[in-house]
């Protein structure tokens, strides 16, 4: 997580992408025994990008708005729950400051 979004490594850690907070639609925790099925049958395929640090942890899915190379992005992170947490601050926080400059 960076100040005005989120980074994220690229098709085979080549480069980073970054999105930005008020660019993210939705985000979903799922426990790692109930996540992975849904993901594998409902996140598969070119749309869905993985960014898995470690193998067997909490699955985070963040959709994303507009037209992109990945429509959603699964995450490993070390704590899940709080990562999810501040995601959401931030996503409000960046949705209520733009709907202000409008």
């Amino acid at each position: 997580m960076t100040e005005n979004g989120l980074e994220y490594t690229g098709f085979l850690m080549l480069f980073k992408l970054k999105v930005e907070y008020a660019d993210i639609e939705s985000v979903e925790l799922y426990p790692y025994h109930k996540g992975i099925l849904k993901c594998l049958i409902s996140y598969n395929g070119i749309r869905s990008h993985w960014i898995r640090r470690r193998m067997c942890g909490d699955i985070v899915v963040i959709s994303l708005a507009g037209s992109r190379i990945y429509k959603f992005l699964l995450f490993t992170p070390n704590d899940a729950q709080a990562f999810v947490e501040q995601l959401r601050i931030r996503i409000m926080t960046a949705k209520t400051h733009n709907s202000l400059l409008i």
